[in-house]
């Protein structure tokens, strides 16, 4: 007879958190969000312990940026107009 599975079932699933990561890591400005609003945007509730959890489970952290970004082609344009 297969056991139960003991301990609380995780507040945010395997693929949940994949999706969040996936939102994170879109772009600078995505990077930049904090957690919960990054939940808000993929239509995840969950707290701010579980959104970290879920953060720390994939190693993503986050850091200050040591350079800044490149120039986009369109951001060159209004810069030389």
């Amino acid at each position: 007879m297969p056991k139960k599975p003991v301990g609380r079932r995780p507040a945010i699933t395997d693929d949940i958190w994949k999706r969040l990561i996936a939102r994170a890591t879109l772009d600078a400005t995505h990077c930049q969000m904090p957690y919960k609003q990054i939940a808000q945007l993929e239509g995840v509730t969950a707290g701010r312990k579980a959104l970290a959890a879920a953060f720390k489970k994939e190693s993503y952290r986050r850091r200050v940026a040591t350079s800044k970004l490149w120039l986009t082609e369109a951001q060159k344009q209004v810069r030389m107009a």
